[in-house]
C-alpha cells in the first residue's frame, strides 16, 4: 500500500487581493450595467433625456480590501428624482395659476392646481430585479 502525502497550501493575502479586487469589481460592473439597463426600459420616455443619462458609475474607494460600490441612476436632470418619487399637488407660488404644455400638447394650459406627477419608481423597479445570475 502506497504511502500517502500531505499538501499544504498558502495563500499569501498580498497576492490574492488584487486578483479578488479585480474580479469582484468586474463582477460588480456587470450588475450596475444589467440594472442601469433595465432603468432605462422603465423609466418614463418623452425626450429621451432621462432614460440617456441613466448610467453606472464607480463611487470613490471607501474602504482598502474587496469593497466595490458602483452608483446607478439618472445624472444631470434634475427631474430624474422628481420622476422616480412623484410629487403631490402643485400650486403655484408667485402668481394665480400655473402655466404649463401639457404631454403630447402643443400649447399652454392655465391651472390654479395640478394633481401632481405619479411616482414611476424606474430605479425601484430596476433594482428589485437585481439577481445573483447579474453578477455572473
Amino acid at each position: 500500500m502506497a504511502k500517502t502525502q500531505n499538501v499544504r497550501i498558502r495563500l499569501d493575502p498580498n497576492k490574492l487581493n488584487p486578483y479578488l479586487h479585480d474580479v469582484t469589481e468586474m463582477s460588480v460592473k456587470r450588475a450596475a450595467d444589467r440594472v442601469a439597463g433595465r432603468a432605462q426600459g422603465f423609466a418614463p420616455y418623452r425626450t429621451g433625456r432621462l432614460r440617456d443619462s441613466i448610467t453606472p458609475r464607480k463611487a470613490p474607494d471607501g474602504k482598502q480590501g474587496l469593497e466595490v460600490t458602483y452608483l446607478v441612476g439618472p445624472r444631470g436632470v434634475f427631474y430624474g428624482v422628481i420622476q422616480e418619487r412623484g410629487t403631490g399637488p402643485i400650486f403655484p407660488v408667485r402668481k394665480k395659476f400655473l402655466r404649463f404644455i401639457p404631454k403630447g400638447g402643443n400649447s399652454y394650459v392655465f391651472a390654479k392646481r395640478t394633481k401632481g406627477v405619479p411616482a414611476a419608481r424606474y430605479m425601484e423597479k430596476a433594482y428589485n430585479t437585481l439577481s445573483i445570475n447579474d453578477y455572473l
